[in-house]
């Protein structure tokens, strides 16, 4: 049976996923049963039709807006799952970031990106709130192809060898996230990452930078609309400045 909860607000999930008991230090799973009804967003299926975008309408899943279910391919990217086939669900929203990131992964020389999690109904870890996947806005990617051959986060990825908790846009930004990676893999990936951290469509991109839950994966998560978007602020940061601690998500 499908429980509907009518809101959309945040104060609904979190009180919804403490009725089922997120456990400390693991990533709690709620039930995938639920759905957090919210109105779907006509706007971003027009702006995925209008880009031939391929794509075809979910039923409600979790604390999804718009859920779509892709072919396998944003444009000229590629969305490869780990060990599943068919189409992927996530929120239309992220589908709409991925798209507009073409030009970076073009750039880079990536054009598929192996991931283990898109929506996916669960609280980030030692958190009652709900996780980027529980509203099908963030993508979990390990293994990243293309004409330079595979990339492995957890294998050639260099922390810590440039600027990037509170990294805003300015001046020199980009340099400074980059940094002094010793191997041409590191350099790819942390400019990859440092330029998707940047990019006005993703709300964050958490990497092995940010803690070990992300040792070996890239989680790359979009902002889940216009409005929110329009009052984006430096990754990592709050109003003040002062930098926030990141949990799993």
């Amino acid at each position: 049976m499908v429980t509907r909860l009518k809101t959309g607000c945040r104060t609904g999930a979190v009180l919804l996923s403490l009725a089922f008991g997120a456990s400390a230090g693991a990533h709690a799973a709620a039930p995938s049963d639920v759905v957090l009804a919210q109105p779907r967003d006509p706007a971003c299926l027009r702006w995925l039709d209008e880009r031939r975008i391929r794509y075809v309408s979910a039923p409600p899943a979790g604390a999804m807006k718009t859920p779509v279910k892709l072919a396998g391919a944003v444009g000229s990217l590629t969305l490869a799952p780990r060990g599943r086939r068919g189409a992927i669900l996530m929120d239309c929203e992220l589908a709409r970031a991925l798209w507009e990131a073409q030009p970076i992964f073009a750039e880079t020389g990536i054009s598929l990106l192996g991931f283990s999690a898109a929506y996916n109904y669960r609280t980030r870890r030692d958190s009652s709130r709900l996780s980027g996947h529980a509203y099908g806005l963030a993508i979990d990617v390990h293994v990243l192809r293309g004409r330079f051959g595979e990339y492995d986060v957890a294998k050639d990825f260099e922390a810590g060898v440039g600027e990037w908790l509170g990294l805003a846009p300015r001046a020199g930004a980009l340099a400074a996230c980059i940094g002094t990676p010793k191997t041409a893999r590191g350099r790819d990936l942390r400019t990859l990452v440092c330029r998707l951290k940047l990019h006005p469509a993703f709300r964050v991109i958490v990497t092995p930078d940010d803690n070990r839950d992300h040792r070996d994966h890239i989680h790359i998560e979009a902002f889940p609309d216009a409005q929110a978007r329009a009052h984006r602020r430096p990754a990592g940061t709050k109003a003040k400045g002062k930098l926030r601690s990141r949990r799993a998500r």
